[in-house]
Order: C-alpha cells, then sequence, then structure tokens
C-alpha cells in the first residue's frame, strides 16, 4: 500500500510546528522555545508501521522561531 508519513514530538519544552504539514517526508519544524526536544517519524502502509526517533537540542543562539529543515536520509522496516 501507500506509506504513510507522520512526525510528532514526543517531548520537549514548546510547540512543534511541521510546515507544510506533519505528513511529508521532509518537512520545515519551527520551535517555540529552546531546549531538547524529541521528534517521531512514523511510516505505515496500513499494515506495517515502523518508526525512529531524533533528538534536537535548539540552543538560544538559535532563537525559538527559526525553522529548521528536517530530511529523511533511509527508512528501513523494523
Amino acid at each position: 500500500g501507500k506509506l504513510a508519513l507522520t512526525w510528532s514530538k514526543q517531548s520537549g519544552p514548546g510547540e512543534v510546528e511541521f510546515l507544510p504539514s506533519p505528513n511529508v517526508e521532509d518537512p520545515t519544524a519551527t520551535f517555540s522555545a529552546e531546549g531538547i526536544y524529541v521528534l517521531r517519524l512514523t511510516a505505515s502502509d496500513g499494515e506495517l508501521s515502523a518508526h525512529d526517533e531524533v533528538m534536537i537540542s535548539l540552543a538560544a543562539i538559535q532563537s525559538p522561531g527559526v525553522p529548521i529543515r528536517l530530511e529523511v536520509r533511509e527508512l528501513e522496516q523494523q
């Protein structure tokens, strides 16, 4: 089946906005506050599902509101 992708915030001190949506492979993420975030990418084809997580440390030098481009390099089914 068609692969459905979903980005989500698992933890972190602020809100995360994924543009153009959390359902694209390489969205831009904008964070509302500095700190450490864990983001999860889930892939599902309707029968099987897999996920992976990435930790992002957003320092004050990167100031909140600055977009970060997320890219998927490789996604293997587990």
